[in-house]
Formats: structure tokens, sequence, C-alpha cells
């Protein structure tokens, strides 16, 4: 929060310098990073052919959430039959992963 990292815990700490032990539930962690990537590739898909805009995703346990923004006649062009493949060849094939951070004022101006 406000650049600070949180953590909850089960109980109260008795002093400032208590030692807390934290497991990181690795299951749930890396399904996370999996939904969490798939949803930037399929955005990254999707805004490339079809400029369609990602508004929302959500991650839930067993999937994920997508929100789309796209000018309707688009529909009629997006092969859904075909995106499920189109999107695993992409998945087959190895990509450098690097992170960039832009503004949406930025973006929505074509910079």
């Amino acid at each position: 929060m406000d650049g600070e990292i949180i953590h909850e815990l089960e109980r109260p700490l008795q002093d400032i310098n208590q030692k807390a032990d934290m497991q990181i539930d690795w299951t749930w962690r890396y399904q996370n990073m999996q939904y969490h990537t798939l949803l930037h590739v399929i955005s990254g898909y999707l805004y490339e052919h079809y400029n369609a805009l990602a508004t929302s995703s959500q991650i839930e346990k067993e999937h994920a959430r997508l929100e789309l923004s796209f000018s309707p006649e688009i529909m009629e062009e997006i092969p859904f039959d075909q995106l499920e493949q189109s999107i695993k060849k992409i998945l087959a094939q190895p990509h450098n992963v690097y992170t960039k951070t832009i503004s949406r004022a930025k973006k929505s101006r074509g910079n």
C-alpha cells in the first residue's frame, strides 16, 4: 500500500522485532503467474491483430477473465474458432520477457 509491502499475520506480533516465519503457497502462486502471463499474451495478440484494448481482468482459483474493448464491427473479423490455436502457437515459441511501464495517457496519445 503506497509503496509499502504489507503481510497479514495469523496473530499479532508480541514485539516489533519478533521474527515471523512465512510460507508461500507455491501451487497457488505458480498458477496465478501462469494465468497472469496468459492474460498478457491473449490481450497482446488481440491488440496487435484487432486493436482490442484490455479494460479489466481477474484471476480466480480455477480460471481467469479478461474484458476487452474494441469496435463492434471487429467482432465479425475475429476467428474465435481459431483463436485458441493461434494463442497456443505463440505460447509454444520462446519469448524474451521484459517489463515496461507506460501511463494510459501516454499510450492513448500513441507515444
